[in-house]
């Protein structure tokens, strides 16, 4: 039987499919995300059963995967997905009519993943490092490593190897984590001489974050809330944005991300930025000088709804 593995590319989606595929066996394994995962399963042929896991279905997207879902399973193929994000009702109630779709809010899907395949203590140490890396804590030094070990695709694929046969990181690995975490906490302390802070109208301090020039979004949104005492951190570049919580943890981040055709947790979600491709250029290459009204537009949508 061949499986199929699409799971995120994070700390959570890399210790889902590690618990996957120690319970379940052999499998083959892609990594995608709720802005891509219609893409990535239109390149699906020849699986017998495919499980997704950690990946959020944007409603913008539901179209797209729902004619997909249809021509895998029409080609006998079983399919299982696995998300603690938050879906909007149509999307789980036509999904879940055509696969096994198993979505309960948590603080990891890596913690779905154990409450559906089982698992004994080691599973139950991948939970815990899952459930510290997704909250955005980072408490762990080991949550810390994974994150930087993230960033290379055939690093990750090498720690999900590592995990299957019951090693929690090798030599090799935590060498590149380590030099790779360096370099994140020097794009980190750059990073943070260029935020500014924002009010809502409501009266929430909030961090401005371009990340145009690299770094680690969420790292940085951290580590802002810390110094700065935000309430929540806006992170950009000319694809995206994402709002992590600081010291808010009332309000419901996804109001916004679910407006720009993304979505996430309550407290960390993400939306899309949409420029034309010139506008797109110029936005990188002269991001210290340039601004794209589109992304004033978002920064004016939180001040107002906030």
């Amino acid at each position: 039987m061949k499986r199929l593995i699409i799971t995120h590319g994070d700390v959570d989606g890399i210790l889902s499919a590690a618990i996957a595929i120690r319970r379940l066996g052999e499998s083959e394994l892609k990594f995608s995300g709720p802005g891509s995962i219609d893409k990535a399963l239109s390149k699906v042929r020849g699986v017998d059963e495919l499980l997704i896991l950690d990946i959020g279905l944007n409603k913008s997207k539901l179209e797209g995967v729902e004619a997909e879902l249809r021509r895998l399973i029409g080609s006998g193929c079983r399919v299982y997905w696995c998300d603690h994000h938050r879906w909007d009702d149509e999307s789980s109630s036509r999904l879940s009519e055509l696969i096994e779709l198993r979505l309960k809010p948590s603080q990891s899907n890596a913690r779905l993943v154990l409450e559906w395949l089982g698992g004994g203590d080691f599973e139950r140490r991948l939970v815990e490092i899952a459930d510290d890396a997704d909250t955005g804590k980072y408490a762990l030094e080991i949550s810390r490593i994974y994150n930087a070990i993230s960033t290379s695709k055939k690093m990750k694929v090498k720690l999900i190897g590592k995990l299957v046969e019951g090693y929690l990181i090798d030599e090799g690995l935590e060498d590149f984590g380590r030099k790779k975490l360096l370099s994140i906490e020097s794009q980190v302390e750059e990073a943070l001489k260029r935020v500014r802070i924002e009010e809502t109208h409501g009266g929430r301090r909030f961090c401005v974050i371009d990340i145009r020039a690299g770094g680690p979004g969420s790292l940085i949104a951290r580590k802002a809330s810390e110094d700065l005492g935000a309430d929540f951190c806006f992170v950009f570049n000319c694809k995206r944005f994402s709002l992590y919580a600081g010291r808010m943890k009332e309000v419901d981040l996804r109001v916004i991300c679910e407006s720009y055709g993304g979505g996430g947790h309550p407290y960390a979600c993400g939306g899309r930025i949409k420029l034309s491709f010139l506008k797109r250029l110029v936005c990188r290459l002269l991001w210290r000088f340039y601004l794209p009204g589109e992304i004033k537009g978002v920064i004016e949508h939180i001040k107002s709804s906030l």
